[in-house]
């Protein structure tokens, strides 16, 4: 799973660096690349994408109002990515990949407002990699919750093809991994649909 640069680039204003340093990474960016490095196992990927999503947060502004919605959504930031860097640092960890992966989603509502496709991108990529991961260790709760984000997939897909309607593979691509989602199946499926859900929305991407 990997939301390029250049759509999280449309998210979070930030111009591509084609000359001297790069530009840092945006939180939404780093949280992906977090949730990727703790689910793996990968330390040293894990502290660099720790740093850079703090180095992140320490960008944003401080909350013009205490209780308002961008106070509330920063609090929350700081609440996902202190349980990411908990779990994720002592090795792989699903639960640390998941509040990364959580906090790739509160990016979108602290960052400057997103085109509605890419936000819908944003969604599908979280919702794939939320199966992925909840689906290889399942509890009760989560065999629910994995059916329930199996079939939020379904239904965003019929809402983003239309777009998509001059890309017939995609067209065909999406339509059957919608099938597979829209059958009854087994966790160990679902992490292998999931995946493939991710690479799914990386080709979306480029094709937008």
């Amino acid at each position: 799973m990997k939301i390029t640069l250049a759509v999280f680039s449309l998210i979070f204003g930030m111009a591509p660096a084609f000359a001297g340093a790069p530009a840092p990474l945006s939180l939404g960016e780093a949280a992906e690349d977090l949730a990727d490095a703790c689910s793996t196992g990968k330390k040293a990927d894990v502290l660099k994408f720790m740093s850079a999503s703090e180095a992140a947060l320490l960008r944003f502004p401080a909350p013009a109002e205490a209780g308002g919605r961008a106070a509330m959504d920063l609090a929350l930031a700081d609440d996902l990515l202190g349980r990411a860097k908990e779990l994720c640092t002592r090795g792989a960890s699903p639960s640390g990949a998941l509040a990364a992966n959580q906090l790739m989603l509160v990016a979108l509502e602290l960052e400057p407002p997103a085109e509605i496709l890419t936000a819908r991108l944003v969604w599908f990529d979280y919702l794939a990699m939320d199966i992925v991961l909840r689906a290889r260790q399942p509890g009760p709760y989560d065999r629910s919750l994995i059916e329930r984000r199996a079939r939020s997939l379904v239904a965003l897909w019929a809402v983003l093809r239309p777009g998509f309607t001059h890309h017939a593979k995609l067209v065909v691509d999406g339509d059957a991994l919608a099938g597979e989602f829209g059958t009854p199946a087994e966790p160990a499926a679902r992490a292998s649909q999931g995946a493939k859900a991710a690479d799914f929305v990386d080709e979306l991407e480029t094709a937008k």
